[in-house]
């Protein structure tokens, strides 16, 4: 019978391979300009449930344990292009329904409604991140989570559905695991709804003082 502890050294020796080549693969792409483990996820292609004829729209966000989802959100048809997609930021506001349910839709008739968009935090090798807003103070975030396998051994990544009244916004995001490289903290600010994310000042405290 095989040596169970072989085996496990060596799937985990594979997973640390393949790893270790996707975290080069990314760094040769991105030569020359700053990389985050940041990011700001601008759109989305929903599910569709069929029932009677009409197509209802949903997003499931996250994947846990054995695939398991975070929660799910309804999206209003009007926020579905052609395509199929959703794209963030929806200015619009999000609804929990008696029964629990939560649903997006667009703001109407001159309404005030809130900038909704996702974002999320890729966790080092066997690590986790973890997602703050420092400013404004009234920002949500709705979190999910990411495994990057079954059980969550190889990591498990924060994300957020974020639901905001106004910009800019700042955010920290934190980071353990084996990250090759990459910094433990990011800042980052969010300036405008056009959602092009820039580091913030603290990013450069340990090393500002060797590029002056």
């Amino acid at each position: 019978m095989p040596n169970q502890q072989k085996i496990w050294r060596g799937i985990d020796k594979y997973y640390k391979i393949y790893y270790i080549g996707f975290a080069n693969k990314q760094r040769k792409k991105v030569k020359g300009e700053i990389k985050m483990r940041f990011k700001v996820i601008k759109q989305i292609a929903p599910e569709v449930k069929q029932t009677e004829g009409k197509n209802f729209y949903y997003i499931p966000w996250g994947k846990e344990k054995h695939g398991k989802v975070s929660f799910i959100t309804w999206v209003n048809r009007n926020l579905v292009n052609e395509d199929g997609r959703v794209f963030f930021p929806i200015y619009g506001k999000l609804i929990k329904t008696e029964k629990g349910s939560l649903v997006i839709r667009p703001a109407e008739n001159g309404e005030t409604g809130y900038w909704i968009f996702p974002v999320e935090a890729r966790c080092g090798y066997r690590g986790s991140s973890e997602i703050e807003v420092i400013k404004p103070a009234d920002t949500v975030l709705l979190k999910y989570y990411v495994y990057s396998s079954p059980l969550g051994n190889l990591g498990i990544s924060e994300c957020a559905l974020v639901i905001t009244s106004s910009f800019p916004i700042k955010f920290h995001a934190s980071y353990s695991g084996r990250l090759y490289g990459d910094p433990k903290d990011e800042y980052v600010i969010i300036e405008s709804p056009d959602l092009n994310p820039v580091i913030s000042a603290e990013n450069l405290d340990d090393v500002k003082e060797y590029l002056e």
